[in-house]
């Protein structure tokens, strides 16, 4: 779907612009973080959940659905995290530099340590998804109808022995943040029955109820744009879970405009959010020495300098990097065996 890539590209934007931002604070040139920034990772959430409700429906081997997921993930996610690694090594504050421990082992696990981080900073959001993988894999052999539910099931019942858990560990890993993935899962359904009910107008004017919706869910916060969040998910995930349906509802306008440049900018970004967001925090602590060596101290150049470099390293990485790996591994991991010649 088109109109999900787009989403895409807004969700790595949003974290880049959050993190340009924080930059920024960092750098002594502004006091404002763009904190609703954050709601990227939460849009990510949603976006897998739905996408894994529409493959999911085609798959119904445990192994195999892993087997593809990895793939999916871990191979970028280890280049990138070897490259901090040897980052790291040669000069620790580049990565570290708020001068909190940093677990290697943690870190190509994908498993968190109280008290410590991952080499990537942003790899925290890996270990979700990749719990997410695994309990939906559980539940592939199912009817397709019933897949979702009953991963949402499972989902609700972590977050509620996580809530009760005494181990730190277990309590913030199993937190509420995993009822992205049951929202995504949700939105899947929905879409599903009103997209075959709906005519093209009335999805057109029930989107525009939606963003009406998330654009006043937003505004009702105070100062919404730059205030710390409290509850992602009410505060955050909400909103995306309006502004995804409303995406979704106009997926035949993106279609009939997939041609326009805007559309196939997004689309574009949406095919390199990963790399993107894995890449763009060595882009913005480029930027940020760049912009310190030659004594620049604006804002608002400072952040855009970050975005555009982030997008330029993120498409960079796409098309030399992920863009190989991807048709290496479909070409050795899903190559179909060759028929025998029937006449030898």
């Amino acid at each position: 779907m088109i109109s999900i890539q787009v989403l895409r590209g807004i969700a790595a934007l949003l974290v880049v612009l959050v993190h340009s931002t924080l930059k920024a604070q960092s750098a002594g040139l502004g006091e404002r973080v763009f904190e609703i920034g954050h709601s990227g990772v939460d849009l990510f959430f949603i976006i897998s959940g739905f996408i894994m409700m529409m493959i999911g429906a085609r798959e119904n081997n445990f192994f195999l659905f892993m087997s593809k997921r990895i793939t999916r993930v871990i191979p970028l996610y280890y280049i990138i995290t070897t490259f901090a690694l040897c980052i790291y090594l040669f000069n620790p504050s580049l990565i570290n530099g708020n001068n909190g421990v940093i677990s290697i082992l943690h870190s190509y696990l994908l498993i968190p340590a109280q008290g410590k981080s991952f080499l990537l900073s942003v790899g925290w959001t890996l270990s979700y998804e990749m719990f997410f993988y695994i309990v939906f894999a559980c539940v592939v052999f199912m009817k397709s109808s019933a897949k979702g539910v009953v991963a949402s099931l499972i989902l609700i019942a972590l977050i509620l022995a996580g809530n009760q858990s005494s181990n730190v560990i277990l309590h913030n890993f199993l937190s509420i943040i995993l009822l992205e993935f049951a929202i995504g899962i949700g939105c899947f359904y929905f879409y599903d029955y009103m997209s075959k009910r709906l005519s093209n107008r009335n999805a057109k004017v029930l989107a525009s109820a939606f963003i009406l919706i998330a654009i006043i869910y937003i505004a009702a916060q105070h100062d919404p744009f730059f205030t710390l969040f409290q509850n992602r998910v009410l505060e955050l995930a909400i909103p995306m879970m309006f502004i995804f349906l409303a995406f979704c509802l106009c997926e035949y306008q993106f279609k009939a405009f997939r041609d326009k440049a805007p559309i196939k900018i997004m689309s574009y970004i949406g095919d390199a959010s990963y790399s993107l967001y894995l890449t763009h925090l060595f882009a913005l602590g480029l930027i940020s020495k760049i912009f310190s060596k030659f004594e620049i101290e604006n804002y608002f150049i400072f952040v855009a300098t970050c975005v555009v470099g982030s997008v330029i390293g993120g498409a960079v990485c796409y098309e030399i990097v992920e863009k190989r790996i991807t048709a290496i591994l479909r070409n050795t991991i899903y190559r179909k065996p060759k028929k025998l010649n029937s006449d030898i």
